[in-house]
């Protein structure tokens, strides 16, 4: 069921007025200071020279079943991004929080990105108890249960086939349909479900033979990709097992501040090949892209990637205001209308009370019927329609409070962080500062010495013409032609340095008074460098202190706890004392 912006507007703005966000003011965070994220890849060489053999029949009968998957073969990853990226990841929302901006990966985009022509998006992927993989791979390649059985491997307590035994497959059957399965299989367990490396997971398997019955596999992609980002930040450590090479396009699509000055959108069937032909961002540390992101700004945002078009907006299922992604391992939430911008239109204040109620992995005990429920949902989607906004990029009134005032689940750590780096480029814009006004005193000084020398050729000047007027008043003569023609070339060039010393007085007047203005400014400025300074320090002072007494009490604690438990120790002492002694006394008797 479609809705219109307005409506849906006003039902979001309503609810989250009634309800609140999914996160009390009370709320602390209690995210590790830092995510140690390990991006390992498998390497897809032999897969490109597959794909490059395949001929472009079979190439396209590939893309029409399965999508521009095969483009991810092609992109090259810059690591430091993503491990930047998620030290921003918000779990709790499911967006990365990057200084005045959300952003996070929708349906809608990922859609658009794997190239899938969907006829029912709503016909979404769930897992369902898979049967043995040697049943599932039999009907996917067409080779008999009994020859599947010794490739059959366990990793990780997981039914798994090798990434070997597939690409053999496919170099003897890269013209037939078992090849495009295999090559799908191959693609989908090593790119973009990755969690056992070197190898394609059955639950992989089952999504393949789901595939050819024309599902959506973008909630799916999108799920696992969510909890891979929730785990990793909330241990700080671990795997990602998302599609790495779809995040980082992504990101990349949303960064590059130089698609901004495209007027038009730039829409494509290939988004993925093309940005890999146009070329990446500036490769750039880790810490540089933790730097960028701290002070990321609404308008170095590219809201509406250049390949996405204006399409509706699946934004709620059932009487949730959410949306549940099925993942292959677990389910959980996303809120797109957190993000509307993305779309093309102007952002309102986003419902997001419960978003954190239905987050669970299937091997969780009452998984199988949480999965029911959340599944009914499905049935009762609602979408919104979007046409063209004047004002896209822009922000509904009370959306800024809503978001300045709302509760974030960061890690402490990145916002003393990012005091620290404002503080530094105070800093260097100071040092700045105070150089150039160095060099304009070194200036004034010049023009000084210039000044004097002026003032000293003028006396000199001054002094010859009186000394010529005395003389010709001695004399009382009348001058010869050759005298007069000698007075007037001396008249002369008296005029000339009295224009010339009037001339620069005038400039050096102008240039010290501008030279003033300068240093007003200046001073100026130091002075505001200067209370932002102690502002800063006063911060980063008060989050210390903060840190020092939340040890103290945890070291309080420990103690405490180790009194009690030497006082434990000594009464079992006691008591095992007296035993042996009620013992000693019934030997006796």
């Amino acid at each position: 069921m479609d809705v219109e912006y307005d409506e849906a507007r006003r039902w979001s703005e309503q609810m989250q007025a009634e309800l609140g966000d999914c996160l009390g003011k009370g709320f602390e965070s209690s995210l590790p200071g830092k995510v140690n994220l390990d991006i390992q890849q498998n390497d897809l060489s032999d897969l490109v020279g597959l794909w490059n053999q395949m001929s472009e029949n079979s190439r396209n009968t590939f893309s029409e079943r399965f999508g521009q998957v095969a483009s991810l073969l092609f992109v090259k990853i810059k690591e430091p991004l993503i491990h930047a990226a998620i030290q921003f990841w918000d779990p709790s929302y499911r967006c990365f929080s990057f200084n005045q901006v959300d952003l996070t990966p929708t349906l809608e985009e990922y859609t658009i990105l794997l190239g899938l022509r969907l006829e029912y998006p709503c016909k979404i992927y769930v897992k369902k108890k898979p049967r043995p993989a040697e049943t599932t791979l039999s009907v996917l390649l067409g080779i008999k249960r009994e020859d599947l059985r010794t490739q059959i491997t366990k990793k990780e307590d997981c039914e798994c086939v090798s990434k070997e035994f597939l690409l053999d497959f496919i170099q003897g059957h890269l013209a037939d349909e078992h090849g495009r399965a295999a090559f799908a299989l191959a693609i989908y367990g090593l790119i973009i479900f990755p969690k056992v490396m070197g190898h394609v997971e059955l639950h992989v398997m089952t999504l393949i033979e789901a595939l050819y019955h024309r599902v959506n596999p973008t909630p799916a992609i999108l799920a696992e990709t969510f909890r891979s980002l929730n785990f990793c930040q909330r241990t700080g450590s671990g795997r990602f097992t998302g599609c790495a090479q779809l995040l980082y396009v992504w990101l990349q699509s949303h960064l590059d501040g130089k698609q901004k000055a495209s007027a038009e959108p730039c829409l494509t069937n290939h988004p993925i090949r093309e940005l890999c032909e146009v070329g990446w961002l500036i490769a750039k540390s880790k810490e540089d892209w933790v730097s960028f992101l701290l002070r990321l700004s609404e308008e170095q945002v590219v809201w509406m990637a250049p390949w996405m078009p204006q399409v509706s907006v699946l934004f709620r299922s059932g009487k949730m205001p959410w949306v549940p992604l099925f993942g292959l391992w677990g389910v959980i939430e996303h809120a797109p209308l957190l993000v509307l911008r993305q779309f093309g239109t102007t952002q309102f204040v986003p419902v997001t009370h419960g978003l954190m109620d239905e987050e669970y992995a299937f091997r969780e005990s009452g998984a199988l019927e949480r999965k029911k429920s959340t599944l009914e949902l499905w049935n009762d989607t609602q979408r919104m329609s979007l046409e063209p906004f004047e004002d896209k990029d822009k922000v509904a009134p009370g959306y800024e409070i809503w978001r300045n005032q709302r509760v974030k689940d960061v890690a402490l750590s990145l916002v003393v962080q990012g005091l620290e780096a404002q503080k530094k480029e105070w800093e260097k814009e100071k040092s700045k500062l105070q150089e150039m006004v160095s060099q304009l005193k070194c200036g004034a000084v010049v023009q000084e010495i210039n000044l004097s020398n002026i003032k000293r050729d003028r006396d000199m000047v001054q002094a010859n013409l009186e000394d010529l007027q005395k003389e010709n008043k001695k004399l009382k003569i009348q001058p010869s032609e050759e005298q007069e023609m000698e007075t007037e070339c001396l008249k002369a060039a008296v005029e000339f340095w009295k224009g010339k010393a009037k001339d620069n007085g005038q400039q050096l007047d102008k240039e010290l008074q501008e030279r003033q203005v300068l240093k007003e400014k200046h001073d100026q400025i130091l002075l505001k460098l200067e209370m932002e300074n102690k502002k800063l320090n006063s911060n980063i002072e008060f989050e210390r202190r903060k840190h020092l007494e939340e040890n103290e009490r945890l070291v309080h604690e420990c103690q405490f706890k180790e009194e009690m438990y030497s006082k434990a120790v000594r009464s079992m002492k006691e008591y095992q004392k007296r035993i042996e002694e009620l013992e000693a006394q019934l030997n006796q008797n």
